[in-house]
């Protein structure tokens, strides 16, 4: 797991993983690509927007986006995490590319993300999620369903 970084290959990966890959509606079953790119209610950013919006200099930007390699050094997911407050870290967008899931990728990547929250002396991590097939995931993960996703964690 590593920070994203404003280079095309990252590029490339961010827009695959979260504009090309569309949502596991069902349990037990990978995603689909998507036909499009560009939804009206949500379009893929530009190279050039996509660079600016990363906030690597920024020491008061809360949010990160961190990818996950496999061994070959390929981008298989994307992952953006908002620090709230002192204890909380909240998932905003946790998509494993439509070619990778169900291959243990998606578990992996959570567990690093968790680790790092609990060597920060984060508590807490939230998220929001209403596909069934992701909530099956992270009920697998062991967070618990309260309307949102929270599982508690100690290091």
């Amino acid at each position: 797991m590593r920070e994203i970084e404003a280079t095309e290959k990252d590029y490339n990966a961010y827009v695959q993983c979260i504009y090309r890959t569309e949502f596991s509606h069902e349990k037990g079953k990978g995603s689909e690509e998507r036909d499009v790119i560009s939804l009206y209610y949500d379009p893929a950013p530009t190279f050039n927007s996509f660079c600016k919006s990363l906030k690597h200099d920024n020491p008061y930007s809360k949010e990160h986006t961190f990818v996950y390699e496999d061994a070959e050094g390929n981008v298989v997911a994307v992952a953006t995490i908002n620090k709230v407050g002192d204890i909380g870290l909240e998932i905003q967008k946790f998509v494993v590319d439509w070619h990778y899931q169900l291959l243990g990728y998606g578990r992996k990547f959570y567990e690093e993300i968790e680790r790092s929250a609990g060597k920060e002396g984060r508590k807490k991590i939230v998220l929001i999620c209403t596909f069934e097939g992701a909530m099956a995931f992270w009920s697998k993960m062991g967070f618990s369903h309260e309307g949102y996703f929270i599982k508690w964690i100690s290091y």
